[in-house]
């Protein structure tokens, strides 16, 4: 099984603040069938506790860091792209140096493409 693994950074915390309010706009089109897990995360001073995954994963230690995660399965050729929308209002005082990244872990190399847009808000 391939397993394909990309973390984009969002943020990388300068000065003591808290993430108030995280909006998610993505398109996710498929290339090929698969399973594909998105997940926005937290990492303390820029070091990974755990990836998301596409199978059952009941011991992940790194839940306390997760924002949040989307799990789907995607076809070969779709028709028309799967549209993500969330708001999450969920608050997180983070420290120097932590990152928030949103990793993408895909069952099969190049299952899908993904766009579209996440804006963050803080206060300090």
């Amino acid at each position: 099984m391939m397993i394909a693994v990309a973390t984009k950074i969002l943020h990388t915390v300068e000065d003591r603040e808290t993430l108030v309010r995280t909006i998610i706009q993505l398109s996710l089109a498929g290339n090929a069938a698969g399973v594909i897990s998105l997940a926005i995360q937290i990492l303390p001073g820029g070091t990974a506790i755990a990836n998301p995954s596409t199978t059952e994963d009941l011991d992940n230690p790194g839940i306390r860091n997760l924002l949040w995660q989307y799990t789907c399965g995607v076809t070969a050729g779709m028709v028309e792209p799967l549209a993500i929308n969330v708001d999450l209002k969920s608050m997180r005082k983070l420290s120097i140096t932590d990152k928030i990244v949103l990793i993408t872990r895909s069952s099969v190399d190049t299952s899908s493409d993904i766009a579209g847009v996440i804006t963050q808000f803080f206060k300090t």
